[in-house]
Parts: C-alpha cells; structure tokens; sequence
C-alpha cells in the first residue's frame, strides 16, 4: 500500500525533475475510479513497526533495497539527509503537498472556468486567455494541450502556445 513515506519520495522525485506545483502534491488519497489509498497518512516505519508488534507477516520488495531505482537513491540518501535538517521532515513536506494540492486544485477550477468562458467555435478567445493571471492561462493551455495531444504535455509545449497567445494581443 502506499504510505506518507511513498508520498514524500514522490514530492521529491518530482521536484527534483522540475514539476509544478500539481506535480508537488503527492500521492492522493484517493484517485478515481475508486482507487483508495487507507495508509497514506501513516509512515512505511509506522506500518512496519506495527506489523512487528502485532506478529503480521509483511514483505520488503528487494528491488526497494539497492540505489539501482531513482525513487531508492531519494529514500536511501536524500531523505537521511534531510531528516539531519528536520527530524519532522516527512510531516513538514507532507504539509506543504497539501498547501500545494489546495492551491493547485483551486487554480485548476480556475482554468476550467476560462476555458468554458472561452470557448468559440473551433478556437479559444485569446482576449479571455490574456485577461487572467499566467498561473491559470498555463493551466488552461495544460489542460486543452492534454486533451488534444497524443502524447504527454510538456512545459515547451505551453510556453509555445502562451507565445501564440501574447503575440495576438
């Protein structure tokens, strides 16, 4: 299952590559279709401390035992490191993910809404686009770009219609 611990890696890895700020959400804790995550609030050290406590048998994937894994190498190195900062450092990023998350859903209705308010035949009103703050734009174009493209959006993708849009204006 998926623990605070997997979250925190994801956080990480994630910010590490160079995401926004929905990509510094972490794991939710539920996804649809009906995808339930019961443990993501408690630490991998608290279910396994556990599982000990109470003789239930668990099992270490050994692949999760080398830096052979990007997601290992966070876990095994930087994650020690960052606890030498902050002994509460799963906690404090896991509080920041849900600023993050917050705030990124709250962008995201954003975006919906201009994109409903844009809307033409065939085409987006760039006049409504250029009205909004640059958060919601990219947002927007995230979306519109992730429904018509085959493959994954990437940021050059974004940057490259917002130019469009501001050399319209």
């Amino acid at each position: 299952a998926h623990t605070l611990s997997d979250s925190v890696e994801t956080f990480i890895f994630n910010l590490a590559r160079g995401t926004g700020s929905k990509g510094l959400t972490g794991i939710p804790a539920t996804r649809k279709p009906g995808i339930i995550r019961p443990l993501i609030d408690c630490t991998r050290s608290e279910i396994e401390d556990y599982c000990r406590e109470n003789n239930i048998e668990f099992v270490t994937d050994s692949t999760n035992l080398t830096d052979e894994y990007k997601r290992n190498h966070i876990r095994h190195n930087v994650i020690p490191e960052l606890f030498k900062i902050n002994p509460s450092v799963v906690n404090s990023i896991a509080k920041s993910a849900e600023i993050l998350s917050e705030e990124s859903d709250f962008i995201e209705q954003c975006a919906y809404g201009l994109i409903d308010k844009s809307v033409a035949e065939n085409c987006y009103s760039t006049e409504a686009f250029m009205s909004v703050h640059p958060a919601v734009r990219k947002r927007a174009l995230r979306i519109i770009l992730g429904e018509k493209m085959t493959k994954s959006v990437e940021q050059k993708h974004i940057n490259l219609s917002e130019e469009a849009i501001i050399s319209e204006k």
